[in-house]
Order: C-alpha cells, then structure tokens, then sequence
C-alpha cells in the first residue's frame, strides 16, 4: 500500500468530506461502539486494530480511509482545523491526500497519512496519543517565550 494518494482527484475529496460520518460509522462497527469518544483507551484499541491489518497485509484504501478519518478528528477534537486537499501540487508533500489545515498553533499541515505510517512503522499504539502530547508540550513552550518577549501577551 502506497503512503500516498489516499484520494484520486478533487471530486474523490468531495466525496471524501461527504463520507467522514459514514466512515466514523463503519469503524464503530469495527470496534464494536455505537459511537466513538476518542479517549486514550480508544486511540489505543484502534490503533492496536489497525496494526494488526497492516501486519496480516490487510490494510486496504478502504480501512486507510477509515483510519485518516478517525486520526484526523481525533486531531480535530484537539486543535480544531478543518480538512484541506492537497491535490497535484508539486510542493506538496502530501499528493493528492486529505489533510488539517487553520489549526491552533499550525506549523505546517498535519496529515494523517504521515502519523498512520509514522505508527505502522513502530508498531506503536501510542503514536497519535504521544503527537498530541508532543505538540501541546511544544505550544506551551512556544507561549512561555512568546510571553517572556511580550509581556503584554497573556498565557493561554
């Protein structure tokens, strides 16, 4: 399975977007839930469910577009964002993927894809966990300095 190229074109976006309740349905049938809460010990169960896919090679675009979907609200619930195309785009380092952009303390475009293959690659299920610890500890250190060189500017 490529790491890239979850989507076909703008249209398969469109369609993408359209289908992100249906998605979150299909992995509450899945895990067994009738709806999901993002807690520690879900993030846990679903990534442990998905690895194991991707160990027994049945990791399809059908569960990788399940599994963008719960990562990126996941990520969502945390930062807020909203979900953006990359396309074609020659500087895009993500082709053709759906991916968080406008969220709280943006950087860069979180993609979902990346932090799927980013735990695929070290069968862990504390990877997404982990990243959002990782970029709150981040922020907090981005507003303390911000703080220290303007004293006006309140912590958050």
């Amino acid at each position: 399975m490529e790491k890239y190229n979850t989507l076909k074109n703008k249209r398969d976006y469109e369609s993408f977007i359209i289908e992100i309740p249906n998605e979150i349905k299909n992995l509450c049938q899945l895990i067994g839930k009738s709806q999901l809460n993002f807690s520690e010990e879900e993030v846990k169960e679903v990534s442990n469910l998905f690895i194991d896919f991707n160990k027994d090679e049945l990791f399809d675009n059908k569960l990788k577009r399940i599994l963008v979907v719960y990562v990126g609200e996941f990520f969502k619930q945390h930062f807020g964002g909203n979900w953006v195309f990359t396309g074609l785009k020659s500087d895009s380092w993500a082709i053709n993927e759906p991916v968080i952009t406008n969220y709280e303390g943006e950087g860069m475009r979180m993609s979902p894809s990346e932090w799927i293959w980013g735990m695929f690659e070290k069968n862990d299920e504390n990877h997404f966990i982990e990243n959002i610890t990782y970029m709150n500890d981040f922020q907090k250190k981005i507003d303390s300095v911000f703080c220290e060189l303007f004293p006006k500017r309140k912590k958050k």
